[in-house]
């Protein structure tokens, strides 16, 4: 589901494998094939939507 964190920082979210949608504010889609990559800050909302099998890698910087 789409939802933001309350701290500073930076998410990416790299597609590893499968197809989908990456999710954002005002019902945002953006289409997400293997290689593709998202990058915000970590307060913007955000979400993810798998239409196959998916494998992501989601980093946040700094840690939590």
């Amino acid at each position: 589901p789409i939802h933001a964190h309350d701290i500073e920082g930076q998410l990416s979210i790299l597609v590893l494998e499968g197809e989908g949608a990456f999710l954002g504010e005002d019902e945002a889609v953006v289409p997400a094939k293997t290689g593709d990559v998202l990058i915000c800050d970590i307060a913007e909302p955000h979400g993810i939507r798998a239409d196959t099998d998916m494998r992501v890698l989601v980093t946040i910087a700094p840690p939590i």
